[in-house]
């Protein structure tokens, strides 16, 4: 069975966080469910979720599971804080950025706002349960922003760094007695891809500090940056390992799945198994499979299928972090 990544759903933008006697409430809803939806009220979400059904603040770290599954990128027009509509030749030219994005990331989730747009993928979870695991956050955030723009001049705004930032769903009603707005959309949101970048280059961490300098100023020169886990990931290293790495494409590697042995038809190391970089955050790898007796397996199921010896080759041959 698959697990739909979840957000956090808040009637408006001023429901109270967590730590406060009047706190609440909040909703954790899919995406298939919270993108499609028309709300009565100003309805937002965040991209975090917990068990509590709270609005999550940085008064939770460490207080309670903090989790990301699901990261979102917001572009502003030319024209945003003033009173002039939106250019339709601006939106134009970005649904047709987003389109190629979409096209070499996989299909992600984007809709038009009043002043711009906002594109939203899954991604492997993620865990804030320090200060530290915040600034990470914000980091890796600012670099997929400068990625963005320089792979596809998408100039998402790098102040949405926030683990805890609100995002206007899609089909909010802004003002009291108002109706749901109702703006142009790209993608299905029951079928939201993972995000995954090659591992960024000097430039894009360079353009993410000039951006945001402030989330860098506290790391030690010596300190090289890549994405926790980063790489290859350790699914690679393990099926390497096998021998099971049949060739490398544009956005991956064809692979023999460890699952092969159950496989129905088809042939050992066919087209049908994909293995994927690691997304922001993770260190393992997403593999998909198109057999019905691989659908819908977690990371951890993968994982189970090698043994503990390769799973610890594996892990210190991917052992990407910040150092």
């Amino acid at each position: 069975m698959v697990t739909e990544s979840l957000v956090t759903v808040l009637e408006n933008r001023y429901v109270p966080g967590f730590g406060r006697d009047d706190a609440g409430p909040a909703y954790k809803l899919p995406l298939s469910k919270a993108l499609p939806r028309t709300y009565s009220t100003d309805a937002h979400f965040t991209q975090c979720v917990s068990p509590v059904a709270h609005r999550l603040t940085a008064e939770a770290i460490g207080k309670v599971e903090i989790k990301m599954e699901v990261i979102a990128f917001d572009f502003d027009a030319p024209t945003h804080g003033t009173d002039e509509p939106v250019s339709e030749q601006w939106r134009e030219d970005l649904h047709e950025k987003v389109l190629l994005l979409f096209e070499e990331h996989g299909q992600g989730f984007a809709h038009d706002t009043k002043n711009g747009a906002r594109a939203l993928f899954t991604m492997a979870p993620t865990f804030i349960a320090t200060a530290e695991d915040a600034a990470q956050w914000k980091r890796e955030y600012s670099v997929l922003c400068a990625y963005l723009n320089r792979r596809y001049g998408l100039h998402a705004d790098p102040a949405c760094d926030d683990w805890s930032r609100l995002f206007r769903l899609p089909h909010a009603t802004r003002e009291p007695g108002g109706k749901p707005e109702q703006r142009a959309t790209i993608g299905d949101p029951s079928n939201v891809a993972r995000l995954w970048i090659d591992k960024p280059t000097r430039a894009d961490v360079a353009r993410a500090k000039l951006a945001k300098p402030q989330v860098w100023s506290r790391r030690r020169e010596r300190d090289t940056f890549a994405f926790t886990g980063g790489g290859a990931g350790v699914l690679f290293y393990a099926l390497q390992a096998r021998g099971h790495i049949v060739r490398e494409l544009k956005h991956g590697h064809q692979v023999v799945c460890p699952n092969d042995a159950v496989h129905s038809c088809g042939k050992s190391g066919d087209s049908s198994c994909m293995l994927y970089p690691p997304s922001p955050g993770d260190a393992i790898g997403w593999l998909h499979c198109l057999h019905a007796s691989c659908s819908g397996r977690t990371a951890k199921e993968w994982l189970a299928l090698f043994s503990e010896s390769e799973l610890e080759a594996a892990r210190r041959a991917a052992g990407v972090r910040v150092a």
